[in-house]
């Protein structure tokens, strides 16, 4: 096991920095401002699994040059025995909790999805509706639950029926196929509702999505999927 007086974030950094009285303590696990998923899905797992198994241990905070900060958990060594069987357990499976690694890819995903991916979203499938028929009420003239369900539709197909790989992960070659073809229905399904305008007011009044989750069941109930 690794004692603090050996660690250091990176091999330009000093070695057992700052921590004088824990040199002799334990390194069980780090992580910083750029760590992945994973890394931060184990670093909450053990430290929970520390709190709870009442192991004496600490948590140390340092600014960093290159990842502005970071955070390592040290034991002390009456603790070593636990820090071995997690040592040795991610050594055979590098995933702590699978539960709690789904949690933090899926908080990521949706952070992602709601900064940035629905509005390119959105806009790769207008320009797919409007290909598919020029003479269709414009794309942004659209109600928003319409846009908002047929947009939810596209990840959850992709996801759902595709190569499992989250939307945003996909390629822009692979990603074109299935805008082009929700366009085309989008343009087919407005078509319909024009010549019965009530179908858009009765279905944005019954079906506004409260949640993403809502917006993917209501998507599949309409057809859509």
């Amino acid at each position: 096991m690794q004692r603090y007086r050996e660690y250091s974030p990176t091999q330009f950094d000093a070695k057992g920095l700052a921590l004088d009285d824990r040199q002799d303590w334990i390194v069980v696990i780090g992580h910083d401002r750029d760590s992945d998923a994973l890394s931060r899905s184990n670093w909450r797992v053990l430290c929970k699994d520390a709190d709870r198994c009442g192991v004496e241990s600490e948590i140390h905070r340092f600014g960093h040059w290159a990842c502005g900060w970071l955070e390592v958990l040290i034991v002390a060594p009456s603790a070593e025995a636990w820090a071995e069987s997690w040592a040795e357990a991610l050594d055979n499976y590098p995933v702590a909790d699978d539960e709690d690694f789904f949690e933090v890819e899926s908080d990521d995903d949706q952070q992602a999805w709601d900064s940035y991916g629905c509005h390119e979203t959105q806009r790769a499938l207008a320009a797919a509706y409007e290909t598919a028929c020029s003479e269709l009420p414009e794309f942004d003239a659209l109600p928003d639950p319409i846009v908002d369900a047929w947009t939810e539709a596209i990840r959850d197909v992709a996801e759902n029926w595709g190569s499992g790989e989250r939307w945003l992960e996909w390629r822009e070659s692979d990603k074109r196929p299935i805008v082009d073809a929700t366009g085309d229905r989008l343009a087919r399904f407005v078509s319909y509702c024009v010549n019965a305008p009530d179908v858009v007011d009765r279905w944005c009044r019954l079906y506004r999505p409260h949640s993403h989750r809502d917006t993917r069941a209501i998507a599949r109930a309409m057809g859509v999927l």
